[in-house]
């Protein structure tokens, strides 16, 4: 009799289907809404940068930097692109061409111009909307290739120097990833057969004559990439030959080995989406979801023990299915170290032998042999480092205060310095919080700041709202939590148990309570008027401002009364000129 989690599975692939193609149309719908004629994302003449128009640096020219430069361009602001490599794109251009997006497309829309022909676009696809974008608004004439940022400062007028360069305006958009990620293991070196990265899978070449000893595939890693590289096999094999994938003779055998497990949740459209604006609070909800119906009692023992509104997901229709039928194999463990002939593996959990049971205590692990003929580390890419920020960006009004990443105001930029954006590189974890509609919205927040000085957030404000949102609980304790539906302690029952302030703080984020809180951030007296601007509705507004902007001088002078009475800066104006470095000279 099939399991509930089986018949889940079903029902989830054909409401796929169904949605995927519901979902193509209203993403194609929105798209040519947006560019008709009349709409106010595209390109306007009369919103274009003036002489004396503010200049922002872009470092990156991937997919955010693409969007955040169009957003500049829309409201008046002229920018100046910094790109190292030679080509736009970022990671997508050094993708393989059989990478695709995780989350539907609708949220993946960098800019709202862009108009996805697919649910889950692959990479040529992607590229092919970044160039469109990228020649409407002639981003090649504001590009500068193979150019690496080496050192941004801030000055004392309240500009930015970025290689000898003065700007008024910074953004930050190398992404999040960076080189190829490869650990050292012992031995690795010494394996006789082939070793590849996932971002180059697509060079390994899958016979369809398969030997008679069987095809042995290791795969390093839980996240997308693993999944990825799963899926690029089954692409090449064709859906009609999945009866090659097993264990025996003549077989094509595939070990996932991961070091710990990654929240694995349905491709479906509306499944995504609530799981992206679902409150954080509530998450018990869906992870108890994914534990019963999609995991099920079979694969309990490698489902994730962290919460699921802690790590980013991965979203898979028929990983789990491949697994639970025995056609892959999934191992999670410690690598002790590789041979000639394959790897020695610490096993806590190995789907051959243990679906329907729980991992093995300590001692009782065991050390295991996978015989390997290719091994694909889809480790990743490492985090880009912003060694190129000059260190007092991070250093808050007390010298003793740091403010790095992710620990920014709004995530995007530090409290003394509101002219410098981060965009999204700077948490660690997320839920659909790639490039999408609060690109335009972040780098528009930064350039209300940057057009008029009075929305700008104190430092206080600032740092504020940053340590209510830090992480403040021990190593030990979060190694003792409860994972359940129930709570423990003192901890209230709508969270289950899980206190992500606490716990995680900045470093997880969905997509909801990111554009939740830039739009908050503007309910005070002197930015609640910026929204239509910053939802994108009214860029004539950014570019009327941009036409009346002042370069900031290192000095400002101060009109006197007319009874030659001096009039001094009140204590708050003060605070807010020594801030940004600014001296004040009384002058009639």
């Amino acid at each position: 009799m099939p399991s509930v989690a089986y018949v889940v599975t079903c029902i989830i692939a054909f409401l796929t289907d169904l949605t995927g193609t519901v979902g193509n149309y209203i993403s194609l719908g929105i798209s040519l809404l947006n560019n008709l004629p009349w709409s106010p994302f595209y390109p306007s003449k009369s919103n274009r940068p003036q002489a004396n128009a503010p200049r922002v640096a872009i470092i990156g020219a991937g997919l955010n930097g693409i969007g955040a430069a169009a957003a500049c361009l829309a409201s008046g602001v002229e920018v100046v692109i910094f790109e190292a490599s030679d080509q736009i794109g970022g990671v997508w251009s050094r993708v393989n061409e059989t990478s695709s997006l995780q989350f539907p497309s609708l949220f993946y829309r960098f800019h709202p111009l862009v108009g996805f022909r697919t649910q889950f676009p692959k990479r040529d696809e992607i590229l092919d909307e970044a160039k469109r974008i990228y020649r409407l608004y002639d981003l090649h004439k504001r590009t500068r290739f193979n150019i690496r940022v080496r050192k941004v400062t801030p000055s004392s007028n309240s500009t930015w120097d970025v290689d000898g360069e003065t700007f008024d305006g910074v953004i930050s958009a190398v992404g999040t990833c960076g080189p190829e990620n490869i650990p050292v293991w012992e031995g690795l070196s010494s394996f006789a057969g082939t070793k590849v990265h996932s971002a180059k899978m697509d060079t390994l070449q899958i016979p369809l004559q398969i030997p008679k000893g069987g095809l042995k595939y290791v795969v390093i890693g839980s996240g997308a990439s693993a999944v990825e590289f799963v899926d690029y096999i089954l692409n090449k094999i064709g859906p009609d030959n999945e009866g090659m994938l097993g264990f025996g003779p003549e077989k094509i055998e595939v070990t996932v080995l991961a070091r710990h497990d990654k929240w694995m949740m349905p491709r479906e459209p509306v499944i995504a989406w609530l799981s992206s604006v679902l409150p954080v609070d509530f998450g018990y909800l869906y992870e108890g979801f994914l534990r019963r119906f999609w995991y099920g009692h079979e694969l309990r023992g490698m489902t994730p023990k962290r919460p699921f509104y802690a790590s980013t997901p991965c979203l898979n229709p028929r990983f789990l299915q491949l697994i639970r039928t025995g056609k892959i194999r999934y191992v999670r463990g410690h690598i002790e170290a590789f041979d000639t002939t394959g790897v020695n593996v610490s096993v806590e959990w190995d789907s051959r032998s243990m679906i329907g049971k729980d991992s093995l205590l300590p001692n009782q692990r065991r050390t295991v042999h996978l015989s390997s003929d290719v091994v694909c580390c889809a480790t990743g890419f490492k985090h880009p480092e912003l060694t190129f920020i000059d260190r007092k960006v991070w250093q808050g009004s007390n010298s003793n205060d740091e403010y790095k990443p992710p620990h920014l105001h709004l995530l995007m930029s530090s409290p003394s310095y509101p002219t410098l954006c981060f965009l999204n590189h700077t948490y660690v974890d997320g839920v659909a919080t790639a490039a999408a509609f609060h690109t335009g919205m972040v780098t528009r927040t930064m350039l209300m700041y940057l057009l008029d000085t009075s929305t700008r957030p104190s430092t206080k404000e600032a740092a504020d709202w940053i340590s209510q949102r830090t992480a403040a609980i021990s190593q030990k304790e979060t190694s003792a939590r409860h994972y359940g539906l129930f709570p423990t302690g003192n901890r209230h029952k709508s969270s289950g148990g899980y206190d992500r302030w606490k716990e995680e703080g900045l470093r997880f984020m969905t997509y909801g309570e990111f554009c939740f809180w830039l739009i908050a951030s503007l309910a005070t007296v002197n930015r609640w008027h910026w929204l239509p601007y910053i939802l994108g509705w009214q860029s004539s507004k950014g570019s009327a401002a941009a036409r009346d902007y002042v370069r900031p001088s290192s000095t400002v002078a101060l009109k006197l009364l007319p009874t030659s009475e001096f009039l001094s800066p009140t204590d708050t104006v003060q605070a807010d000129l020594k801030r940004r470095g600014i001296s004040t000279i009384l002058a009639a």
